[in-house]
């Protein structure tokens, strides 16, 4: 059981490493210049005092999308996008963020999967689809990606909206395709559930000037986080089946 579990880590920091680097490029080639298009659009470029606070308390905020809803929760993602553009220092500081983020989903979903058994890597892209409609699929439903520029609903509001449509839509997807008999049917109202109450309005609509690169950045960020999330179900496929064969092979 030790090795066993010492091998899940292990392959955990491997998928890890690999999926938040495929993250990162996906973002530097993707984001990253619509993010500076918006922020030099917005005026934001005029203030790099400014800009460079907006992009930090950004990432914070949104990190998740990437690797999910980034702009709801602190974790990985596109959002942490928002960092990009000024110097190595961020450029790097992103890319470790997208690291440690995709390894503790990884963990998560190597942990979940070994629930089920050995997952072939087929099942891992079914898996990594699911991942994606909790981070970031349902919850963009009620809360967009945001640019520079745009105004938001409270941080506070929009962390615990993302957090409950994130839950429910994982519980509710669980009861649905793993549930048994009557009680799968009980994943539509707790899919439901979230976006019935509704998610925080913003307090304004987005200027006219960012309207384009929105559309833009919004189709973007859509790709990068399915694009990850796919690399992520199918890579912690793979490590579940080289940690249950015993560090074999696959």
């Amino acid at each position: 059981m030790h090795g066993y579990f010492r091998r899940v880590v292990l392959g955990a920091f491997v998928v890890g490493m690999l999926a938040g680097g495929w993250m990162h490029f996906l973002q530097s080639r993707s984001l990253q210049p619509l993010l500076r298009q918006a922020e030099s659009l917005a005026g934001l470029n005029t203030h790099p005092h400014h800009a460079a606070g907006h992009s930090g308390s950004h990432a914070a905020a949104h990190g998740s999308w990437s690797q999910g809803h980034g702009h709801h929760h602190p974790q990985v993602g596109h959002h942490s996008h928002g960092s990009a553009g000024h110097g190595p220092s961020s450029g790097s500081s992103l890319l470790i963020v997208n690291v440690v983020t995709a390894t503790g989903f990884a963990l998560l979903l190597m942990a979940l999967m070994g629930l089920r058994g050995e997952v072939p890597w087929w099942q891992g892209a079914a898996w990594g689809l699911a991942g994606w409609c909790c981070v970031f699929g349902a919850p963009s439903l009620g809360l967009e990606p945001s640019l520079p520029g745009v105004a938001a609903a409270l941080l506070a509001e929009r962390q615990q909206w993302w957090l409950l449509t994130a839950v429910a839509t994982g519980a509710g997807l669980w009861l649905l395709c793993l549930g048994r008999g009557p009680l799968r049917w009980l994943g539509l109202p707790v899919l439901a559930f979230p976006h019935l109450l509704g998610a925080p309005p913003p307090p304004s609509a987005p200027p006219d000037a960012l309207l384009e690169v929105r559309e833009s950045f919004l189709q973007a960020v859509r790709w990068v986080n399915l694009l990850y999330w796919l690399a992520l179900g199918i890579l912690s496929a793979l490590a579940v089946q080289f940690c249950r064969r015993g560090g074999q092979e696959i």
